[in-house]
């Protein structure tokens, strides 16, 4: 059962960066994220349901609208929903784990990125992984 809206994710954080995501590239992410959402017509502050690591409901608000320029960067869903469903995800781990991004996998590793503990001395310990696959439905 989900319990009710235990917090915010907002996607316009991913570009204040992370101990592996630079800025830009989080841009990169949350703009995708946003043509992701808006192929479904989904408003600003949509209820995101998490079922799993934890069963909650989460509210997920942008700032930047998509414009014409934006839409026509990313006119290859393929790609769009593959950014943004990790742009999401990123979120989504930071909210509900003790883990941050400390680097992009290179192809072959099997992975998405490589996380470590937020708060370890040594963050840069592969302690776990995020594999990402966005569907575009929902």
């Amino acid at each position: 059962m989900t319990q009710s809206l235990d917090g915010v994710l907002t996607l316009s954080s991913l570009e204040q960066g992370l101990p592996g995501l630079g800025p830009t590239w989080g841009k990169f992410l949350s703009e995708a994220s946003r043509c992701c959402l808006e192929v479904h017509d989904h408003p600003n502050g949509v209820q995101l349901r998490v079922n799993g690591i934890s069963d909650t409901a989460l509210e997920l608000r942008w700032k930047d609208e998509v414009t014409d320029q934006i839409r026509a960067s990313w006119n290859d869903h393929q790609e769009m929903t593959e950014y943004g469903a990790c742009g999401i995800a990123i979120l989504l781990i930071l909210k509900l784990t003790g883990f941050t991004v400390i680097r992009r996998a290179r192809k072959g590793e099997g992975v998405d990125y490589w996380l470590g503990h937020k708060d370890s001395e040594l963050p840069f310990q592969d302690a776990a992984r995020l594999e990402v696959s966005g569907i575009l439905s929902g």
